[in-house]
């Protein structure tokens, strides 16, 4: 193991021999703080994805700083081919494509089912079906697709995705509709309190002031 000297004959590789662990440390860096601002974020659904790209970058700091160390100390024989420094990469390189995959997941709209189409039947799309439907469509222009997965998981409600209308199947729908709120507002906090409120603003003038909730006025 040998001293490392900055040699600036060799200026290319001096800037390199710096630029590599420096530059992977600042993307390090970026993921490590992206993970910790976004842990709150949405619920916290892109904790886990975020995590697994600041893996890969930490085996990508890893191999790279392994390749510096042994060309320049000429330790273990020097980088050669297929020694366990091809393998950190293959390792490095695996694990930042399995996280760019998982990143790249692609949503899945959801559809009724049979349960769901016989607790609509062939009823028309009623007024308290067009509020929450204006809430869902006011929350997917922040979120995407994600408003209408997040919908579908709130109790008495059926989402039609091709139709692009929600239904209130239960017979207390200002409840529903709370719980349809409180389900963005749990992943946005006040703002999407005041996005709902925008959204329906059309339509409150049409129902029956008890059945639209509070929280929507």
């Amino acid at each position: 193991m040998r001293e490392y000297k900055s040699d600036w004959s060799e200026p290319l590789r001096t800037f390199f021999d710096f630029g590599y662990p420096l530059g992977q440390a600042i993307y390090v860096t970026l993921a490590l703080a992206t993970f910790l601002l976004s842990r709150k974020v949405l619920g916290g659904i892109m904790r886990g994805k975020v995590l697994f790209i600041l893996l890969a970058l930490l085996m990508q700091y890893i191999a790279d700083y392994n390749f510096l160390y042994q060309a320049y100390s000429g330790a273990f024989g020097g980088f050669g081919v297929a020694n366990y420094g091809d393998a950190l990469y293959m390792i490095a390189y695996l694990v930042m494509t399995l996280g760019i995959i998982q990143l790249d997941v692609k949503y899945v709209s959801p559809r009724l089912g049979p349960e769901t189409k016989a607790s609509i039947g062939e009823r028309v799309w009623q007024q308290l079906d067009q509020v929450a439907t204006l809430i869902v469509q006011g929350q997917a222009t922040i979120m995407g697709p994600l408003a209408w997965n997040e919908a579908e998981q709130v109790s008495g409600i059926a989402v039609d995705v091709e139709q692009n209308k929600v239904y209130l199947v239960e017979s207390d729908s200002r409840v529903v509709l709370e719980n349809l709120a409180a389900r963005y507002e749990r992943l946005f906090g006040q703002a999407s309190r005041e996005v709902n409120r925008d959204s329906v603003r059309k339509m409150i003038s049409q129902v029956p002031a008890e059945e639209i909730p509070d929280g929507l006025k």
